[in-house]
């Protein structure tokens, strides 16, 4: 213990010695210290912690591939996914979203929104419940008369 307290007196004469390069020192183990802490929070939160929904190990998202345009992780197609829902054997159940702009109009104001469009099965496929089921089950009937959208 005695041999740790004259190296630190040692050190803290040195420091004094020379402020400004313990002024550096400081300040770079600072920034060090901060922005490993800052990619570590990051990281967590984007990659080691599951995502908020039950079962969220099971989820998967897959994408469409379209050599002819070098799209690698493109949209799916609505038909394709159609195709997908009542072929694939893999999955329990199958939910597609789109992201969109919307107009809303509140009297005579309108506004441009931007949301995201799901089909019927979405909400189930995370163990989540809608806001605004009724839209939902609207939907589900309309979409056995059209042609698939989203």
């Amino acid at each position: 213990m005695e041999t740790l307290l004259r190296d630190l007196r040692y050190a803290l004469r040195g420091l004094r010695k020379s402020p400004t390069f313990s002024a550096v020192a400081v300040i770079t183990l600072a920034l060090g210290i901060g922005a490993n802490t800052a990619v570590f929070s990051i990281i967590d939160c984007v990659l080691l912690k599951p995502l908020p929904y039950p079962d969220s190990d099971h989820l998967v998202q897959i994408y469409e591939t379209d050599t002819s345009h070098g799209t690698t992780r493109g949209p799916v197609s609505p038909y394709n996914f159609a195709d997908w829902q009542s072929q694939a054997s893999a999955f329990q159940e199958m939910a597609a979203y789109g992201f969109d702009s919307f107009s809303y109009r509140a009297g005579a104001v309108a506004e441009r929104m931007f949301g995201v469009m799901v089909t019927p099965e979405f909400f189930r496929v995370l163990g989540a419940a809608p806001a605004l089921a009724e839209i939902l089950k609207q939907a589900r009937t309309l979409r056995a008369s059209h042609t698939p959208r989203f």
